[in-house]
């Protein structure tokens, strides 16, 4: 593998290397790569327990109009609150397949918004 690296960065890992930190280029660039991988797991692991978090807040709560038990959910609220389970299950779902799944290269902002800008993308 070959890398390049800009003038600032080639001046670190030497500095490094000269410093008698590391033996080589290569044990520097090694070590920054598991660091980066660190931070990722680390950011990863935050956005899942912050996901947890807000999703707790949109679970929805049991009803509680007074002292007295609820009275029985009707057949069409509790048709209402399946689709809405079914719905936050989904949700669910694809924020955890959008964190663990592998990180886009090309990924740009531009190019998602001007994919959403498409005609016969009009929200419904």
């Amino acid at each position: 593998m070959n890398v390049s690296l800009t003038s600032k960065l080639e001046s670190y890992v030497r500095a490094k290397v000269e410093a008698g930190a590391y033996n080589n280029a290569s044990e520097v660039i090694r070590e920054a790569l598991r660091a980066m991988i660190e931070r990722e797991e680390t950011q990863r692991a935050l956005l899942r327990g912050g996901l947890a978090e807000q999703a707790a807040l949109y679970r929805p709560k049991g009803r509680v109009e007074s002292a007295r038990a609820p009275r029985p959910l009707t057949k069409a609220e509790r048709a209402r609150a399946a689709i809405e389970k079914r719905k936050f299950a989904r949700l669910q779902a694809a924020i955890r397949e959008g964190i663990d799944g592998p990180d886009d290269p090309d990924f740009s902002f531009d190019k998602l918004r001007a994919s959403l800008r498409k005609p016969g993308r009009g929200r419904s």
